[in-house]
């Protein structure tokens, strides 16, 4: 363990990002709901999904940056509304 959870944030320990990779794998598998928008998907760093990528980090490693915004955006399927 890095010692940095929770995309990189100092506070994060080991037990707080098992419970947050739970209630990921229960939102994904949720099958009573329409749909999911997996925006914790679409901004983690491909090579260390417990952080925050780079490109999209405000600086805290936890919030993201426009460009983070803009790649949430990016991931949700609007048709999913229609």
């Amino acid at each position: 363990w890095k010692g940095a959870m929770l995309f990189g944030a100092p506070y994060g320990d080991a037990a707080g990002e098992q419970k947050r990779l739970a209630v990921n794998a229960w939102i994904r598998s949720n099958r009573t709901v329409h749909a999911v928008l997996d925006l914790d998907k679409a901004v983690q760093d491909p090579s260390d999904p417990a952080r925050l990528d780079e490109r999209f980090d405000a600086g805290d490693h936890l919030h993201c940056n426009s460009a983070g915004y803009e790649a949430m955006a990016a991931a949700v399927d609007i048709s999913t509304f229609a």
